[in-house]
């Protein structure tokens, strides 16, 4: 876990006295006090912390409204700006930024809040306000920018990356001036921050089938150490003076190494989950179409011709353009992988079924009914397996 620390102005009655101490007690919380005074002084009032976490809490609710469920749908989220390689690579480079304030449930976005709300105090007033509003958002990219290197195919969202930036960002701090903290809070903000950082990545990896996004983690972690590298400073009054100009820098250098990043990465995967969401509305329509006929039928109130026409007019077209861009997917990898197989197969045992309905009702063909009844069923079966591994 995160260390519990909140820096705030001593209080007289905050220390034992001489005679309730051992000296070496009574100096190692003095050192702190005076410590937890002196970032108080350079840094008076957190302002980006709590605005952050108030940011990402107002966008979860909004839409948790949007959605209308406790944890919002993939495909909302996605709408949202989630970070897609498909788009995000394909012109939508926004989603970079706004995936860092979006998250998937109510546990994701309250163990980061809560996390950023921990660390951020002391960060905050290590390097100043602007300056871990600068490391924060550059942090954040950085997990963004690892994450579609890693996989981009997959749907990312959270300020994740963001949050391990700022755990970087204070051992980055640390590494440098380790002489600016006390020896004990030194010592326990070290091995605080190993075994946050530690435990998270090991989670991570251990935890596959969570779909925790550790190329995230790691690549904000790496971007929030080279921001704390770049921030640390002396605590002092004429250090701090010089704020301004390592913002300046950390911003510019950072901004550089995430569109050099993004430069670097590889060409937009094709969008497979736009396709597929593409042609469940195309099969919504195909489909309603196709049993408004077949209960008109049923009820005699059209012949087997209209029927006919009706399959090779307005059901068959559109189903066999959606095939066919379907079928430009079926190499693609990534996750969906078999979810795209397993769609193309049903729509080609549906297109198959309807095929073979035409000619049972033209010929009056009992063996062609029979085919389209089995492939009918064969297409339900694969369906209902898509939509249980969705």
């Amino acid at each position: 876990m995160p260390p519990q620390w909140a820096p705030a102005q001593p209080q007289p009655g905050d220390f034992a006295s001489p005679s309730e101490a051992r000296p070496a007690e009574t100096s190692e919380r003095e050192q702190v006090a005076r410590f937890a005074a002196l970032i108080h002084a350079l840094t008076p009032r957190l302002w980006v912390t709590p605005t952050l976490i108030a940011i990402n809490l107002a966008i979860f609710v909004a839409m948790l409204i949007a959605g209308r469920t406790l944890n919002p749908p993939v495909d909302l989220v996605l709408a949202w700006g989630a970070d897609y390689g498909p788009r995000t690579l394909d012109g939508q480079w926004w989603r970079l930024v706004s995936s860092i304030f979006l998250h998937f449930t109510l546990v994701h976005v309250g163990l980061n809040m809560w996390v950023l709300w921990d660390l951020g105090q002391l960060v905050e007033r290590l390097v100043g306000n602007v300056g871990f509003l600068v490391l924060y958002l550059v942090s954040g990219l950085g997990g963004c920018i690892a994450s579609l290197a890693w996989n981009p195919t997959a749907i990312s969202a959270g300020a994740s990356g963001a949050v391990f930036g700022v755990a970087g960002a204070l051992l980055g701090f640390l590494a440098l001036r380790r002489d600016s903290v006390p020896a004990a809070m030194l010592s326990h903000l070290r091995s605080s921050m190993v075994t946050f950082v530690g435990f998270n990545v090991i989670f991570g990896f251990l935890a596959r089938g969570m779909n925790i996004d550790n190329a995230a983690h790691l690549g904000g972690l790496a971007t929030g150490i080279g921001c704390g590298l770049m921030l640390s400073q002396k605590l002092s009054s004429e250090a701090a003076a010089w704020r301004p100009l390592r913002n300046a820098v950390t911003g510019v250098v950072g901004l550089v190494a995430v569109i050099a990043g993004f430069w670097l990465l590889p060409p937009a995967p094709p969008d497979v989950l736009g396709e597929l969401m593409r042609f469940d509305e195309v099969a919504r329509q195909v489909n309603s179409i196709y049993s408004d006929a077949a209960q008109k039928y049923d009820d005699r109130k059209i012949t087997p011709a209209e029927m006919v026409h009706t399959l090779e007019h307005d059901v068959l077209p559109p189903w066999e353009a959606s095939l066919q861009r379907l079928e430009r997917l079926e190499h693609a990898k990534g996750a969906t992988q078999d979810m795209v197989s397993k769609t193309v197969a049903s729509v080609r045992l549906r297109r198959e079924g309807w095929q073979a309905l035409i000619v049972a009702l033209r010929d009056n063909n009992r063996e062609a009914m029979e085919r389209f009844k089995d492939r009918w069923e064969a297409a339900n079966k694969l369906l209902e397996e898509n939509s249980a591994g969705r």
